[in-house]
């Protein structure tokens, strides 16, 4: 049996030539199933006792061989489940190249160019760039323009509308890193599979309903009277093959202005023979390997088991009286036998990741589509009503009294079971009889009540319902170019074909699925919340149009309310003034261009207008400008043997500052005490100072002599011993003495009685908190 390998989640950095992790050997069950422009998705289980199962986790990598035409390939594991009850591990994983929905489009436009170059453009556009381990390829050789917003670069392949896939057309390849978008997949093959009656495995289905088996030529005559109709004299022309359940289809020549009967038929004849598929069925085959290879006629069907997504290969019905032609669109392969258990023979659908691409046609034709739509419904009504079925036109209750009009499955009201009923109140329809419940209708009051409408345009004031399904919705502003598009999931606001904004939904780069929606912003316009007033509305949110990702700004006015932990991790300037408290008694700081709190790092700093100004930061608090303590001391801490002391400062009239030192007088009984050179920058000794002796002998000791880089001391005895201390006033403050402070009784009682003002003040206050 074959044996997967695993590797770690980190797709750049395994060497795929290697074992990896090791080897997940025992798997119970590891199938694959893919599908022409659809998903392709791995499936397995194993027991949790095998080795390597704790390998088993959500975006790790398993390679395995998943089809008989290409390598092993690599797939990254997702919705891995452990279940200790079973005793299993079930997991699926989805090809490497899915991982390029990693990369996301805001805008692009491709330059018109080819597939390949188109693909090379997204994911060199895409946030992040798409990794050069990746590679994109094409044989596809029409040229197109791909112009899309908001989507990943594995949407803009084939997941959205406008997508590469619909653009170019084709079918795509995933192999390993390499993503091709070819004309078409696989090779026609010389296998033909022949229905057999009994031949459990084998199902080949042949859809004959609808098919056309000729058509109805005629065109109206130009100027003729009652608009006079030509027809040929067969009135149809028929194509070679015809069917049980063909149809006969009316087609309208007229534009082409046939004048003869001849002219009518060669038109028609043109016409079939351009429409030849009109005249096909449609033909399917299941393939089941599992139940087959149990038939005693097994060996008829080896063969297939070499053909590979995309192969062709000729289905023969006796219904059809002719080989059909058809394609492998989907298996589902066993991983560990290596061998196929189903293939699905058919059509090839354009569904790359389960979209529709082909919702609307080539070049982005939204109106023919949409005409498309109601034309289709126009035909199959006009099919309904010029080929009745059986019915029986009654006038209710006789035609001496008509009250109603009746038209009825059977001629007895009473036996009626489907039935339309038109009477003065209005018209409807019932399938439950005369009595029964009328599902369609159309009243005198104005109500059409339907399961089903079909409609160009529709004018409403009002829409009432559960769910409004479509391709589009557009609300326009009378008389503007301002309109709001609905599309695909997204909310658009439009300035005539400009975006300028909408609500779209976030994806998760690690698995691309949606993970909640953001309100995004176009360059250059402006988002803002707002209140209306009297005079207009005002912005109380705003992002200005200057605003984008490397620029990011905003603006919040008025006051507001935060509850719970706020985190700032931004820089700014408070113009205005802020509050930082936990109640309403805290003090308000107001900002200006001087005035600024700056936090960073460990650093506190907070500036006044006046100069003054605090840091706070690396064990330190440094003060410029004045220092006022009101209420309490300025207090040195210390730890002592009882506990933490606190010294308070030493406190004067007058800014002074001191000095001191010992000494002793020479055999001349004096000595000049210099005054240190940087303490002499501090004070100003041109003014008087003051000096203060202890003698530490049994003499005398006294100032002779000032001058104002030293001072003379003098003793009755020589070398006599002494201690000094000098005070001086400090430089800039020689004129300031117990300096009047300019503060009102509010805030002195504030600072000295802080209680009875904090039960005045909750008196006051409204009890709002400022932000």
């Amino acid at each position: 049996m074959a044996v997967p390998f695993l590797y770690s989640a980190n797709d750049a950095t395994n060497d795929y030539t290697k074992d990896g992790y090791g080897a997940l050997s025992g798997c119970t069950t590891l199938t694959c199933v893919g599908e022409i422009n659809g998903e392709v998705t791995l499936t397995g289980s194993v027991p949790l006792s095998r080795p390597n199962t704790d390998y088993v986790v959500n975006n790790n990598i398993i390679k395995v061989k998943i089809n008989d035409t290409q390598d092993p390939q690599i797939m990254r594991l997702y919705n891995v489940k452990k279940s200790m009850k079973d005793g299993l591990v079930t997991f699926n994983a989805e090809p490497i190249a899915n991982d390029i929905r990693g990369g996301f489009l805001p805008k692009v436009k491709t330059d018109g160019g080819t597939a390949a170059n188109a693909m090379a453009q997204l994911a060199s556009e895409a946030i992040p760039p798409i990794p050069d381990r990746f590679s994109f390829a094409s044989d596809k050789e029409n040229l197109a323009t791909v112009e899309l917003e908001r989507v990943s670069v594995l949407q803009a392949l084939g997941g959205v509308e406008g997508s590469v896939l619909q653009k170019f057309k084709g079918e795509y390849e995933k192999d390993n890193h390499a993503i091709k978008l070819l004309k078409r997949l696989g090779n026609d093959h010389k296998i033909k599979i022949i229905y057999t009656k009994n031949l459990t495995g084998l199902d080949i289905e042949v859809d004959t309903q609808g098919i056309v088996n000729g058509i109805y030529p005629y065109a109206k005559l130009e100027g003729s009277e009652d608009d006079e109709i030509l027809e040929i004299e067969e009135k149809v022309v028929f194509f070679k093959k015809r069917y049980d359940a063909g149809v006969i289809s009316a087609v309208d020549f007229s534009n082409e202005k046939p004048e003869t009967q001849a002219d009518l038929l060669k038109l028609a004849n043109d016409y079939l023979s351009s429409n030849s598929s009109l005249n096909e069925p449609t033909v399917s085959a299941k393939v089941d390997f599992i139940l087959l290879n149990k038939q005693p006629r097994y060996k008829d069907f080896v063969n297939m088991e070499t053909v590979g997504l995309g192969d062709g290969v000729d289905v023969f019905h006796p219904k059809l009286a002719t080989d059909m032609h058809a394609r492998v669109v989907k298996y589902e392969y066993n991983c560990l036998t290596e061998q196929y258990n189903k293939l699905e023979i058919g059509s090839v659908k354009s569904n790359f990741l389960d979209q529709i691409a082909n919702q609307i046609s080539e070049q982005g034709k939204e109106t023919d589509d949409k005409l498309g739509i109601l034309q289709q419904a126009q035909k199959e009504v006009s099919d309904l009503i010029k080929n009745p079925a059986e019915g029986h036109v009654v006038v209710y209750p006789s035609l001496a009294d008509p009250q109603e009009i009746l038209i009825m499955d059977t001629t007895d009201v009473n036996t009626a079971t489907k039935l339309w009923r038109w009477n003065s109140s209005g018209l409807g329809y019932s399938k439950s009889g005369y009595n029964g419940t009328y599902e369609t209708a159309m009243t005198k009051d104005g109500q059409i009540v339907a399961d089903m409408i079909t409609t160009g345009v529709l004018r409403a004031i009002d829409i009432i319902g559960v769910t409004i399904t479509g391709a589009m919705i557009i609300s326009q502003r009378a008389n503007s170019d301002y309109k709001i598009v609905l599309n695909g999931g997204n909310l658009n606001f439009n300035r005539g074909d400009s975006n300028i904004g909408g609500i779209y939904p976030t994806f998760s780069t690690a698995t691309g699925n949606t993970n909640g929606f953001a309100i995004i912003k176009s360059d250059g316009e402006i988002f803002s919340i707002n209140v209306e007033g009297t005079n207009g509305s005002v912005a109380v949110f705003q992002v200005p149009a200057d605003s984008n990702p490397s620029n990011v700004k905003y603006t919040l006015s008025g006051a507001g309310t935060v509850t719970g932990k706020l985190t700032l991790n931004v820089r700014g300037v408070f113009k205005s003034g802020f509050r930082i408290s936990d109640d309403d008694t805290a003090g308000v700081f107001q900002g200006s261009d001087r005035n600024s709190v700056w936090m960073q790092g460990n650093n506190v700093n907070i500036k006044g207008n006046s100069g003054g100004q605090l840091d706070l930061g690396s064990g330190n608090i440094n003060v410029y400008g004045n220092f006022n303590a009101f209420n309490g001391s300025k207090n040195a801490v210390h730890v002592t043997r009882d506990g933490m002391r606190a010294t308070p400062a030493y406190e004067m009239a007058e800014s002074y500052l001191g000095d001191l030192g010992r000494n002793f007088t020479d055999e001349n009984c004096q000595v000049w005490i210099p005054i240190d050179e940087i303490f002499s920058d501090t004070v100003n000794t041109d003014l008087p100072y003051e000096v203060f002796l202890q003698v530490y002998d049994n003499a005398r000791a006294w100032v002779s002599d000032f001058k104002s880089n030293a001072f003379l001391v003098c003793s009755d005895k020589p070398l006599v011993r002494f201690a000094w201390e000098m005070k001086a006033k400090r430089r800039g403050y020689e004129s300031e003495r117990l300096v009047k402070q300019n503060v009102d009784n509010v805030k002195v009682a504030e600072i000295f009685e802080p209680e009875k003002f904090k039960e005045k003040e909750v008196e006051d206050i409204d009890g709002n908190v400022e932000v």
